[in-house]
């Protein structure tokens, strides 16, 4: 298994001599997770519904253990025009790029958003700009959002009105 991101655990990991992968200890600190999209999206942690975002002016704030493994969040274009998903997890390492993954999805079909689900037939994500870019800008809302953070979606934003993306994680330690 590849996993494209990495947790900063601050220092409480330990190396799982199963499979060779850092995982996080027990009394690592939680995730404080930032999610916004246009037009709207659902996050979704190792495939429990974690909130919804109405617009980019209305984030999910949500709060995840330290042993997240899959982050993914589904999002739907209302009309065709731009589209995009931004999420953050303050500084811990996880955030929207070009290391996720989007392809289409059917409604009800939440099978992707589960730990061990083979995306390895979805695209990478495509990045529409950084935070702070049209013709999203910058709202107070979602101030806990940092300049890593890109918006992201499929490369069809006119045809794919309704995305999922998902990042598999894990952690590696953190060397003072």
């Amino acid at each position: 298994r590849i996993v494209t991101r990495s947790i900063n655990c601050q220092g409480k990991c330990e190396l799982d001599e199963l499979d060779g992968l850092y995982k996080c200890l027990a009394d690592a600190p939680d995730l404080e997770i930032t999610m916004a999209a246009d037009n709207k999206a659902t996050l979704y942690v190792d495939g429990t519904h974690m909130g919804y975002s109405g617009g980019w002016g209305d984030p999910v704030k949500a709060t995840t253990a330290y042993d997240t493994q899959v982050m993914a969040v589904h999002g739907i274009n209302s009309s065709p025009g731009a589209a995009g998903i931004i999420l953050d997890t303050g500084g811990r390492g996880v955030y929207t790029n070009n290391t996720w993954k989007c392809a289409p999805v059917k409604a009800g079909d939440l099978s992707w958003t589960q730990v061990g689900f083979d995306d390895s037939n979805w695209a990478d994500a495509t990045e529409y700009g950084a935070f702070g870019v049209g013709p999203w800008g910058s709202p107070d809302s979602l101030s806990a959002i940092n300049k890593e953070s890109k918006w992201i979606w499929t490369a069809e934003p006119n045809i794919d009105l309704s995305v999922g993306c998902r990042l598999e994680i894990g952690c590696v330690p953190k060397y003072e």
